[in-house]
């Protein structure tokens, strides 16, 4: 095992990770860097692949032994009776990804991580009853192939009488768990509601021992689904509609927003305002958001400017919270009216051109008589497409037939400068 030093956490494969995260991976012994040869392994004696530091494309797979398909980890799951789990059913650096989570849960030496490699794994017996009596979480691509494994997994935890375990989804357009934590380490995905609702998961109690009401993860759906409960919900409304202030709720609710790297604390003041909106909407109450900010600014203080003041910083905060244009609960809920709501009568237009077209009208009925956002990534979302310049390009489309105007061109991020999102304005009637 070697030390991880500043020249080898700039690789791609690092980035998004603490290095209090790789640290800990080390520590267990499952992470492991060759600084000479430049690759790197996750696995442990029954298990492991190894990647290279320069070329993401690079991977061997071990398979030699007996052993060799077993899951990693599970051993220093079961030797150090780690109570919560993180089941990943995908490869390294998604299992590196559950250790970040674990981090920003503040878990980090408690959780166990254990990791199949791949969508390809079929549950084992003798394995996965060895989670009974243990809180998991199951951790997979949202691709085809990771939810049919998810759901076959899970279907073999309620089986073996893994009753207390939940499926981790999200609404950002990641494919996997790694994806997601890059996202966020760029700032532009919101880890706030999966926090809230993994602590409520965590805080809550075990089902009774006569409790037979059980249910497996249906991939068909895209939930948060605790079998043995039947309690389902999406992550983003069991996150933001529940409460907040109860058991140190807020406390878990600001922890996302916490400024960790100095100069970034106007961006994490901001998504703190967006968040509490999109919680709490017209709701939102005076003394909410002095608890809330005065929380953020105690938490963030190391790393905001020596100068910084709270009363001043407050008076900003209100500007900040005027400024939020959009709410993730808000884009969702305009996705859902503009999926089953009649689409606007504009011929010659394709249908995706009108579904996109219909979403940007859902959007200008919130914003008023304001610009309204209407991020790419949704409308990549929104029609399942497969990159996002198809959807820029049917944005430019719907602009050149007068559908809708651009009010201001975004700017994308920059080394030192972060960027703006473009405004638009919707013009057939609505």
């Amino acid at each position: 095992m070697v030390e991880l030093n500043k020249r080898l956490t700039t690789p791609d494969v690092f980035r998004s990770y603490n290095p209090e995260t790789l640290a800990e991976a080390q520590r267990r012994g499952l992470l492991v860097i060759d600084k000479k040869t430049k690759i790197w392994r996750y696995g442990d004696s029954n298990n492991g692949v190894k990647r290279s530091l320069r070329d993401r494309r690079f991977k061997r797979a071990e398979r030699k032994g007996h052993d060799w398909h077993n899951l990693i980890g599970l051993e220093d799951t079961v030797s150090k009776n780690r109570y919560t789990v993180f089941l990943v059913l995908e490869g390294a650096t998604d299992a590196l990804a559950a250790f970040e989570l674990s981090r920003t849960l503040g878990i980090l030496q408690e959780v166990g991580i254990v990791a199949a490699l791949g969508a390809g794994y079929r549950p084992r017996d003798a394995e996965l009853q060895q989670l009974a009596g243990r809180k998991v979480i199951l951790i997979g691509d949202r691709d085809p192939a990771g939810l049919k494994c998810i759901e076959l997994v899970s279907a073999a935890l309620v089986e073996h009488k893994v009753e207390h375990h939940v499926v981790l989804v999200w609404p950002e357009p990641a494919k996997d768990l790694a994806g997601l934590i890059e996202l966020h380490a760029k700032q532009k995905a919101d880890l706030a509601p999966i926090i809230y609702a993994l602590n409520k998961f965590f805080s809550s109690p075990f089902p009774s021992n006569h409790s037979t009401t059980t249910q497996p993860f249906n991939c068909s759906t895209t939930q948060l689904l605790n079998p043995s409960t039947q309690e389902s919900g999406s992550v983003e409304k069991e996150s933001f509609n529940g409460p907040t202030e109860e058991n140190g709720g807020r406390s878990d609710f600001v922890a996302a927003f916490v400024v960790t790297k100095k100069g970034t604390g106007n961006t994490w003041s901001f998504n703190l305002a967006r968040a509490l909106i999109n919680r709490d909407g017209n709701a939102l109450s005076d003394e909410t958001i002095r608890a809330a900010l005065h929380e953020w600014f105690v938490r963030s203080r190391p790393m905001l400017p020596a100068d910084a003041d709270e009363e001043k910083t407050l008076r900003k905060f209100y500007g900040q919270l005027r400024r939020v244009r959009f709410t993730t609960a808000g884009l969702y809920a305009a996705c859902e009216r503009a999926s089953t709501l009649p689409l606007p009568d504009i011929p010659g237009l394709p249908a995706n051109y009108l579904k996109v077209a219909a979403l940007n009208r859902e959007l200008q009925r919130d914003a008023g008589d304001r610009p309204y956002i209407c991020p790419v990534n949704k409308i990549t979302g929104f029609l399942q497409l497969k990159y996002p310049e198809q959807a820029n390009w049917i944005q430019h489309q719907l602009e050149k037939a007068d559908v809708i105007h651009c009010v201001g061109r975004g700017e994308p991020h920059r080394q030192g400068r972060r960027g703006k999102s473009t405004l638009w304005r919707y013009l057939r009637p609505l």
